[in-house]
């Protein structure tokens, strides 16, 4: 039987769930908590741990109904849901451009639906939209848990079919076996999909029956009184050490997820067994209060922060990068509350708890006109006649099927051929087409003396491609480029996907090209990390020791989102120009002590030629029309054009953008 049966509520375990969500809240807000996604980890363990100890006692004692399981599941999570997809759903259609709210439209399927993982999954990619673009991001745990409670109790009746005489063990070999492989497929997908060990609930699966495991067999160990409270501090160490210490950088899922794993069967097991400090302190009222609300938080947290984001909430008290993170916190904490209060509250308990009937009904009358919202948003492409003038022209940048931005942009950087993303493997690039040989031809791009550039690295230099042969048509630019491969010495992307492209392309310039091919100027750009600048000198030396030149761009103007959503935004408001600059300023990134500390070294140590994109872009006049001259507070524009933004989505230049940046590179003569 369950060490703690399925019917005692425990207040310490409320306090765990509200570990977890602080740490997932503390980490989206940016609140000095880099690993506090293992927070949704501990939110499956102790899903797991509830659901079988309800699911395994019901079929053991031959009263299991899949319709009241079901039932329970449907007041536990559908209502708050449903409410906080209402209010998303209108406040998207509200401040979206047509590409966004056609994304929108799609999430919102797959939320009522249960399947945002899945999606998520697909449209996971280099080039994918910003996360913090997403309202329904967060949605994808919930999809796993709803998949998991979906499968599971038909788990437990197909053993208990097969080996009703032998149920205990049967189960506990199937529920281990099950477990172990779980574990071992993310584990190995991990080494070439971390996206989908991430999203996909078979992969996740193991940390749910963690959960279920503790719930049948416990942890006896733990009536020993030091026991239990040894447990209890290195389950809260396991929790919080990779809450504090893993980053967006850490391999995770997979390995890196059983300390927090563990960490929350300890808690969960020594609470279970007897008194501890740390059982106490997890059942403080405080602490376990933000527990009760805790599902309600997790709602409403996310799309709070995406609309700050956006511009849509807290615009006068504070900027993107200074966000009056605490304000955030505190109205996400409210609302937690009144939906637990006045939404999860009623459905579950209560005089005005409905039948089930009443209950199906409701709910699946809510859930229908989602549907029916997110099928017309998906038809309607967005809806684009929403927008008009220069806010329907730039809507077009959002980087989503059916707009214009990916495909016009990707095309001219010779995607597929030249410049390598994740759909590609290395054999797809063309050595014929994008270096080019010595003169061996008539061919005017193989003229003797003719001025070689050698564009190497990541999307960073890709970008730069259309405009460098527009504004440099007298020069021969070749490419060897992939996404993610930042041109140090010693290439390591994070994601397992770009490695073998990243070495192979490093192999092939770096060891052969290069050396048999001098008088080439190589123009390194990437996505430059300030840890890494003497794997970048590295390189630079060895491309000099070939006997060519190397010129070295600095960090990328940036925003932390997608900067064609911010400016239809501010167009469809119709703000005067300050007041635009100054919201568009607030969401502007751009790394100036990387910059100057960059052109230090290229001056004094690398010796070589170094181009600043804000030497070369901010400084330059104002183009035409009042919107088009908006500019941030440090002076750069936001538009390569009337209408065009300089930048397709947070970072990359537009081919018009590119053109302008080689135009000014030239003007200042900043290329040999």
């Amino acid at each position: 039987m369950p060490a703690d049966p399925a019917h005692k509520y425990r207040t310490d375990i409320d306090g765990l769930r509200a570990v977890a969500v602080l740490l997932v809240v503390f980490n989206h807000f940016g609140l000095h908590c880099p690993g506090g996604y293992v927070g949704v980890d501990v939110f499956f363990v102790i899903s797991g741990y509830l659901i079988g100890a309800s699911v395994i006692a019901e079929v053991s004692a031959g009263r299991f109904s899949l319709v009241s399981f079901y039932e329970r599941r449907v007041r536990r999570i559908f209502p708050a849901l449903l409410v906080m997809l209402l209010v998303t759903t209108g406040a998207t259609a509200w401040v979206s451009t047509p590409g966004s709210l056609l994304a929108y439209g799609r999430s919102l399927l797959a939320a009522v639906l249960s399947l945002s993982n899945m999606l998520f999954w697909s449209e996971a990619g280099y080039f994918d939209t910003q996360s913090a673009a997403k309202p329904l991001l967060h949605t994808w745990s919930l999809a796993v848990e709803e998949q998991f409670y979906v499968f599971f109790p038909l788990f437990v009746l197909l053993v208990v079919a097969g080996f009703r005489n032998q149920l205990r063990k049967q189960l506990r070999l199937a529920l281990w076996l099950t477990a172990a492989v779980s574990l071992a497929c993310a584990v190995l997908e991990m080494r070439s999909s971390p996206t989908a060990a991430f999203f996909f609930a078979p992969l996740r699966a193991w940390e749910l029956l963690a959960g279920v495991l503790l719930s049948q067999y416990g942890l006896a160990a733990f009536r020993n009184r030091a026991l239990r409270e040894a447990a209890g501090v290195a389950g809260l160490l396991l929790i919080f050490g990779p809450g504090l210490r893993y980053t967006s950088a850490t391999a995770f899922p997979g390995w890196t997820a059983l300390s927090p794993c563990l960490g929350a069967v300890l808690l969960i097991g020594s609470g279970g067994q007897g008194p501890t400090a740390v059982r106490s302190l997890l059942a403080w009222k405080p602490v376990a209060f933000v527990g009760l609300i805790s599902y309600s938080l997790y709602l409403w947290h996310w799309p709070l922060l995406v609309f700050q984001s956006t511009g849509l909430l807290f615009t006068d008290v504070g900027t993107a990068h200074s966000a009056p993170k605490l304000l955030l916190l505190l109205t996400a904490l409210v609302l937690g509350t009144l939906s637990w209060r006045f939404v999860e509250t009623p459905f579950r308990k209560g005089r005005w708890k409905p039948g089930r009937h009443a209950l199906f009904t409701l709910n699946g009358a809510v859930a229908a006109l989602l549907l029916v919202a997110g099928t017309a948003i998906v038809a309607a492409k967005g809806f684009p006649s929403r927008m008009s003038g220069t806010a329907a022209q730039v809507a077009l940048y959002r980087k989503l099927a059916g707009y214009t931005t990916i495909q016009t942009s990707l095309p001219s950087w010779r995607r597929g051929e030249c410049f390598l993303d994740k759909t590609n493997r290395f054999s797809d690039f063309r050595p014929d087409v994008c270096l080019a040989e010595p003169a061996t031809t008539q061919s005017p791009v193989n003229e003797p003396g003719r001025q070689r550039y050698l564009l190497f690295g990541d999307s960073l230099a890709a970008q730069l491609y259309p405009g460098l042969v527009t504004a440099y048509p007298e020069v021969t630019v070749e490419q060897a480029t992939s996404a993610l491969c930042t041109p140090y010495a010693t290439p390591r992307p994070l994601d397992p996907g770009y490695r073998e492209n990243c070495a192979a392309l490093a192999a092939l310039v770096n060891g052969s090209y290069l050396p048999q091919h001098r008088g080439l100027t190589v123009l390194l750009a990437g996505d430059w990390e300030a840890g890494r600048l003497g794997s970048l000198g590295d390189e630079i030396a060895r491309i000099q020791a070939t006997g060519n030149d190397a010129v070295v761009f600095g960090p990328a103007l940036k925003f932390d989102t997608s900067l064609p959503e911010l400016l239809t935004f501010e167009v469809q408001r119709r703000h005067g120009r300050a007041d635009a600059e100054k919201a568009l300023s607030a969401h502007f990134l751009y790394d100036a002590a990387l910059d100057r500390r960059m052109r230090g070294l290229a001056e004094s140590t690398w010796h070589v030629r170094y181009v600043s994109y804000a030497k070369e872009l901010c400084a330059q006049p104002l183009v035409v029309t009042e919107t088009a001259a908006w500019r941030t507070s440090s002076g750069c524009p936001v538009f390569a054009a009337p209408g065009t933004p300089i930048i397709f989505d947070n970072h990359h230049l537009t081919p018009e953008g590119a053109t302008l940046m080689a135009q000014a590179m030239k003007a200042n003569g900043d290329l040999p």
